[in-house]
């Protein structure tokens, strides 16, 4: 079966501007009047300069809509406002004062007058908390500080001259917004072409450094980086197919998933895909055994399944009672190993539970992990579950010890330079978490790949027999397809959605 695919044009403009990740995603307005605009008068005097690029036109665009956005949200209506260009006269002695005092970004939006005596401060400071985190001083004005595109401009000092062919179905836009935000101070040619290519940048050499590393799929030559279209065609089982044409298409920018097909259920493959770059894909395709121009996942004799989770996780508990009856059904048919995501989003106590469960696998065998899960899923009490199926707590707390000592966990809970905002870490699988690049909890691994996790038992049966390359009798039971509830409890009448935290 074919499946229809989003223009590989669309695909690519998305990621390429995805690639330059920040604030902003961009979007398409039209252009605003330049001539003053004076809304209902600020009694305080304060007026604002929209200063706008005269070399950036998706930076305008983007301006304009911030300055939308404020007008319907922080009252900025109610401050008198003028429209000027950096080109201009008064848009350029504007722009010389901010120079003078370190601000060097446009196009930006410059208070003249103290901003926080007016209606507009006190709706964002409501809203926001202080303004002064948003707001800096620049001599005689004050600046908000920019979330959408800008450039670096300062016309005593010329930028890096780089330019750059693209290919013109992606949009001027979305190249345009991309070397901003990666190359603040571009002096860009911009270059329209149909061609093989996503892009050709020319520029010095430690532009083409930086593009090398965002651009793992291309070509340098000299002072010249080419970024071509690697095109994919994707096969696999069927519960494979979406999230495999899925992540093969955001390995990079230029990588374009020409079709996606289901394979036969007797193929001994569990992916297959093929290129017509098969010396720039097998550079990001980790584990792929690559036969000619294609690369491969084989069905194995013992499939490798690995579920991870976070220990206090309504959804990772799901999965996990969701997966207990196919993990007694198989037993050591499959290799089963639990897992965790590298960060506690559930506090403190869910690193250590996360560890002992993790201590309880190692441990002990496949049987007692289970019931402990079985127990803990449905009670949410590890001392209760311990004591109950008489697991050795000497031996498991020795083990905590150790691999506390061993990942540094203590010291990573102490210094919250090390957490996730407002999460602690938990780095005893840190290095699977980015081999397969976990997002939340739940996520399930089969075979290197990763798959949506479905929350009953006969969902997941089907899954992971389908990467047997012979299927054992136990293949053939059963089981029940009614979706496992979130949290703790025994239910198995959750509803079908597949949550997840993370």
């Amino acid at each position: 079966m074919k499946h229809q695919l989003k223009s590989p044009y669309v695909i690519a403009a998305v990621a390429l501007v995805a690639v330059a990740a920040g604030l902003w995603t961009g979007y398409v307005l039209t252009n605003t009047a330049e001539n003053t605009v004076n809304h209902a008068a600020d009694k305080t005097g304060v007026k604002a300069f929209i200063l706008l690029d005269d070399s950036c036109d998706v930076c305008n665009k983007e301006l304009n809509f911030i300055v939308s956005y404020l007008d319907a949200e922080f009252n900025f209506s109610s401050v008198p406002r003028e429209y000027v260009h950096t080109g201009s006269k008064k848009g350029f002695e504007v722009y010389k004062k901010l120079l003078e005092n370190n601000v060097n970004r446009v196009p930006v939006i410059v208070f003249e007058g103290n901003v926080f005596t007016t209606d507009f401060y006190r709706a964002f400071k409501e809203k926001l908390g202080e303004a002064q985190n948003y707001i800096v001083s620049a001599g005689e004005y004050y600046v908000l500080l920019p979330v959408w595109t800008t450039r670096v401009y300062d016309p005593e000092r010329p930028g890096r001259k780089i330019t750059v062919h693209f290919d013109a179905n992606v949009g001027r836009d979305n190249v345009e917004r991309f070397f901003y935000r990666v190359v603040p101070d571009a002096e860009l040619k911009l270059v329209e072409a149909n061609g093989s290519y996503l892009l050709k940048v020319e520029a010095d050499s430690n532009v083409i450094s930086i593009l090398k590393q965002v651009f793992p799929l291309s070509e340098v030559n000299g002072n010249v980086l080419k970024v071509p279209y690697v095109d994919v065609n994707v096969a696999a089982q069927k519960g494979f197919l979406q999230p495999v044409a899925a992540s093969i298409g955001q390995v990079a920018p230029n990588v374009r998933v020409v079709s996606a097909e289901e394979l036969d259920a007797n193929s001994p493959y569990l992916a297959v895909i093929s290129t017509n770059r098969p010396d720039l894909l097998g550079k990001v395709l980790e584990g792929w055994a690559q036969e000619s121009n294609k690369f491969v996942a084989r069905k194995a004799e013992k499939p490798k399944v690995e579920l991870f989770v976070m220990s206090y996780c309504p959804f990772g508990l799901q999965a996990e009672k969701a997966i207990l009856p196919v993990l007694r059904l198989l037993g050591d048919k499959i290799d089963f190993k639990l897992r965790f995501v590298d960060y506690a989003m559930h506090g403190e106590e869910e690193v250590w539970e996360n560890l002992r469960q993790h201590c309880i696998q190692l441990k002990t065998d496949l049987n007692t992990l289970l019931n402990y899960l079985q127990c803990f899923t449905e009670k949410g009490d590890a001392e209760q579950c311990m004591e109950e199926l008489n697991i050795d707590k000497n031996s498991i707390q020795e083990c905590i010890d150790a691999e506390t000592e061993k990942y540094g966990i203590r010291e990573a809970l102490e210094d919250k330079t090390e957490w996730k905002g407002p999460y602690p870490p938990y780095p005893v699988d840190n290095a699977l978490n980015m081999k397969y690049k976990i997002q939340g909890s739940p996520t399930l691994v089969i075979e290197g790949i990763v798959v949506p996790t479905p929350r009953n038992p006969e969902g997941l049966k089907d899954l992971i027999c389908s990467a047997f390359i012979r299927p054992p009798e136990e293949c053939k039971k059963t089981l029940s397809s009614k979706n496992a509830s979130p949290g703790f409890g025994a239910g198995f009448e959750g509803d079908a959605s597949a949550g997840q935290c993370g």
